[in-house]
């Protein structure tokens, strides 16, 4: 057995790595790019729990801290 459960290829597994720590690293730019890694997230959560809950809770901080910063505008 090559697998033993299904996940994306390591190429995808990697870019959405790099977007996640991107994430710690520089601010997104845009609202709708949270809403992308978002959705990104909610995918990983189906095929990794742990992982996507990882992920799922960096993009709540940082909605929450985008969500904070516009109400101060």
């Amino acid at each position: 057995v090559v697998n033993e459960k299904v996940h994306p290829d390591r190429r995808t597994r990697r870019l959405l790595r790099a977007k996640f720590h991107r994430l710690q690293t520089v601010k997104p730019s845009e609202k709708s790019d949270l809403h992308k890694l978002h959705g990104w997230a909610a995918y990983v959560n189906a095929y990794d729990p742990n992982l996507g809950a990882k992920y799922l809770a960096q993009i709540r901080e940082q909605i929450a801290i985008s969500n904070d910063a516009a109400k101060e505008i």
